[in-house]
């Protein structure tokens, strides 16, 4: 294993690595920490022969006695079915965490998992998610489960999306073309 892990990673790299990325969100952006004021942070990374092949910006939460926690806001940035990469990655930040006295680990990845029609209910939305709950658990993560009400998590896990294609006016409602019509 030829990994290396960092935990002041640049700018540009960074933020290139996060862009190209498929799991990209604006919550692993380099200056998403600069939004979170009352927060420490750090940028993480994983080079295997030179290359980086992960990132995560690590929100630090400073709590009395000295102790903190950490939070991955919709990360970190990897392949997540890479599980000597998951667990090499998470070995070195229990390694920094422990040093800063971090008492727990936050994160909630961004993993596409499948899409569905809004009118069906998807009974098997579950099923892919078994390989990367493996992967986690095997780092010593807890699941917390499958949560249906927006107060129970940090952020959403679903995601209303409607795809664009070719001549989509044609199919939409005639009500939402006037409000388009109305913005233009």
């Amino acid at each position: 294993m030829s990994y290396l892990f960092f935990k002041n990673i640049n700018q540009e790299e960074f933020d290139e690595f996060v862009e190209k990325h498929e799991c990209c969100n604006l919550l692993q952006s380099y200056n998403w920490a600069k939004v979170k004021k009352n927060w420490d942070y750090m940028y993480t990374g994983v080079y295997k022969d030179n290359e980086l092949v992960a990132t995560g910006l690590v929100l630090i939460k400073r709590l009395p006695l000295s102790f903190c926690m950490y939070y991955l806001p919709r990360g970190p940035i990897m392949d997540y079915k890479d599980k000597e990469l998951v667990q090499y990655y998470f070995e070195q930040l229990k390694k920094l965490a422990k040093q800063d006295h971090c008492i727990f680990i936050k994160m909630d990845p961004a993993i596409h998992v499948n899409d569905y029609d809004s009118k069906s209910y998807n009974t098997h939305r579950y099923e892919e998610t078994e390989t990367y709950l493996d992967i986690f658990k095997s780092c010593k993560a807890i699941h917390k489960g499958y949560t249906m009400h927006i107060s129970d998590t940090v952020q959403p896990r679903f995601q209303s999306n409607v795809y664009s294609y070719e001549n989509i006016e044609r199919v939409l409602p005639k009500h939402t073309k006037r409000l388009i019509k109305d913005a233009d």
